[in-house]
C-alpha cells in the first residue's frame, strides 16, 4: 500500500515519528517465532540506529516452515521489519502493508490505484492533527 499526496504538510506528518501514525503489515517469516521472539518484537529490537519502538505483533497463521504475522509499527526506519526479522532469527520472506493511518488496503489489484474519498482524507488529516491549529 502506497499513499501518494501533493500536500507537503500532510506527507511530512504522516511520515514523521512524532505523530506515531500506525502502519500495519502482514509479514511472512521463516520458521515459527516462539513467545520469546514475539516478546522481543513487542518490546523493541536492537538495530544499528538503536532499539526499535514497541510493535504490536500477533501470529495470523502458521505454515509448515513459516508463519504469517500481523505487525503494527509507529515508526518507520529504513527496511525496519526486514531488519527486525533478521535480528530475531526469522528472516522476512514476504511483506505487505495493509493499512496506513487508519486507511485499509482492501481488495485492489497490484499495480492499480484509487482516489481516497472525502471521509478518508478527513480521517488522515485528523490522524496527524492537521487543521486543528
Amino acid at each position: 500500500m502506497l499513499l501518494l499526496t501533493n500536500d507537503g504538510p500532510l506527507a511530512n506528518r504522516l511520515q514523521h515519528p512524532r505523530y506515531g501514525v500506525a502502519k500495519t503489515y502482514e509479514v511472512k517469516v521463516k520458521g515459527y517465532p516462539d513467545e520469546n521472539v514475539l516478546r522481543k518484537l513487542r518490546t523493541g529490537v536492537a538495530l544499528e540506529e538503536g532499539v526499535t519502538a514497541p510493535a504490536e505483533v500477533m501470529v495470523l497463521r502458521s505454515l509448515p516452515q513459516a508463519a504469517w504475522l500481523k505487525m503494527v509499527l509507529h515508526q518507520g526506519w529504513n527496511r525496519q521489519i526486514k531488519r527486525m526479522g533478521e535480528a530475531v532469527g526469522h528472516p522476512v520472506l514476504k511483506l505487505k502493508r495493509v493499512a496506513y493511518g487508519g486507511l485499509q488496503l482492501g481488495r485492489i489489484l497490484p499495480g492499480t490505484y484509487r482516489a481516497l474519498d472525502p471521509g478518508e482524507v478527513r480521517r488522515l488529516y485528523a490522524t496527524v492533527r492537521l487543521g486543528e491549529e
